[in-house]
């Protein structure tokens, strides 16, 4: 129920569907980096279950949101800037039709025979062309260390803190994200921030780099 305020809202309920008690992890490969699950599990039961063996399945939603809600949305947040929105994390589907087929597409390997990808057709879909029951995804290695690099702008340079985001964003430091907080309407500060992941003496590296960066973006 997280994004049931998005979208068109419906001319009429004919029938509610609640899939929260469909909420296991049916399988999770950990030397494939690979997990199928059920639609109702939430983000952060998955986040436990894949944190215990350090894996992660690198979507910023919140924890409350079920797989299927996530999937049925395209929810994504300033990490898709690496590893992508759900629909490119996804590699497998399991959904009922209308009329009560039950279809399924893609599998549990990374790489699935050339086809029609129903899976990136469902993702974003708001819940109009089926009803999700079980996703495959591919999952990435929690990192051993993070940081985020601010800097600050004032209300003025406005082409300096868009001149520092895209060269965050085009550099080789490889960020996970970079944001551009900037408060319309204020004079609050912008301020442009850089997430990194990689190993602890990497992540500090690069970390002082991007800092000698965005003070110097052009």
């Amino acid at each position: 129920g997280t994004g049931l305020g998005w979208g068109a809202p419906p001319s009429r309920c004919d029938l509610v569907v609640d899939l929260c008690s469909m909420d296991q992890v049916v399988e999770h490969e950990a030397g494939d980096l690979v997990a199928r699950v059920q639609a109702g599990a939430t983000i952060g039961q998955l986040a436990v279950a894949f944190g215990s063996a350090g894996q992660q399945l690198a979507l910023d939603v919140p924890a409350e949101a079920t797989v299927g809600g996530v999937v049925a949305t395209g929810t994504a947040g300033p990490r898709r800037f690496r590893y992508g929105a759900p629909r490119d994390l996804l590699i497998g589907i399991t959904v009922v039709r209308a009329d009560g087929v039950v279809a399924h597409a893609g599998g549990k390997v990374v790489k699935n025979v050339a086809g029609y990808d129903l899976g990136k057709l469902f993702a974003g879909s708001q819940g109009t062309l089926g009803v999700i029951t079980e996703a495959a995804f591919r999952l990435h290695p929690l990192p051993a260390a993070v940081a985020w690099v601010t800097a600050e702008f004032a209300p003025d340079e406005r082409a300096g803190a868009v001149a520092a985001a895209a060269a965050a964003a085009g550099s080789p430091l490889v960020p996970s994200a970079v944001e551009l907080d900037w408060p319309g309407g204020s004079q609050r500060p912008l301020r442009v921030g850089v997430l990194l992941e990689g190993t602890g003496p990497g992540v500090a590296e690069r970390a002082k780099q991007m800092s000698e960066l965005l003070a110097v973006p052009g």
